[in-house]
């Protein structure tokens, strides 16, 4: 396949791991088709390691007791998704879910593997929990983003984060997906959205939304 990326690529230290960690990792890794609208998580159990992302996008969320959902953050090309593995990861009660927004394909290191070279590689264990640390700095971002910042900066982001997935104005996305992105009522977001209207920032249709003036909606986005 034209321009694969090898399971190496994911590791800037991989030339210091010892030989026989280089060579477990590359034998037992698998690649793993995921189909858009998979939920990776919740009720589905299984504890499927560390995932790396070759091509496509998840999206990382948690629920509420009362199904709520927040959006967290999304893995795109080359992005590792480290919470697949929580099983490896002692007294770690905080549950992450995936979504599969588009076709994505994923290398799959098994837990057992990752356990193993993450113990006997300080390079691995070293990067482990780097890589926790920013998972870890994004959610606290976005739980931040909820409680002190005003819902119309939000959309605002919400609809700027959209633009640059789609590379476009024009973005195909619904308020009830605008509502669960953000964690919030889709009755909320569509008055948001209406006031957004009203300023002629954007313009909304069935199923997708136009944003008319970028600089603005990017000016409420980043304001305090």
């Amino acid at each position: 396949m034209k321009n694969e990326l090898a399971v190496s690529s994911f590791f800037p230290f991989w030339e210091k791991m010892e030989q026989r960690h280089r060579e477990l990792i590359e034998s037992r890794t698998n690649r793993l088709e995921l189909s858009p609208g998979r939920i990776i998580g919740g009720d589905d159990k299984s504890c499927l390691g560390l995932l790396l992302v070759i091509n496509g996008r998840l999206k990382a969320f948690i629920l509420s007791n009362q199904g709520r959902e927040v959006s967290l953050y999304r893995l795109f090309e080359r992005d590792n998704c480290l919470f697949t593995a929580s099983c490896t990861m002692n007294n770690m009660n905080f549950e992450i879910q995936f979504e599969v927004e588009k076709k994505t394909s994923v290398y799959q290191i098994p837990p057992d593997v990752l356990e193993e070279v993450q113990s006997e590689s300080v390079e691995m264990a070293q990067y482990i929990v780097n890589l926790m640390t920013s998972r870890f700095s994004e959610v606290m971002w976005t739980i931040e983003q909820i409680l002190f910042k005003s819902l119309d900066a939000r959309l605002a982001a919400a609809l700027i984060e959209q633009q640059a997935i789609d590379e476009s104005d024009e973005l195909i996305i619904t308020h009830d997906m605008l509502a669960r992105q953000m964690g919030s009522a889709r009755e909320v977001v569509t008055r948001t959205l209406n006031y957004l209207k009203s300023e002629g920032l954007v313009e909304i249709g069935r199923g997708k939304i136009k944003i008319l003036d970028y600089n603005a909606l990017y000016d409420m986005a980043n304001r305090d």
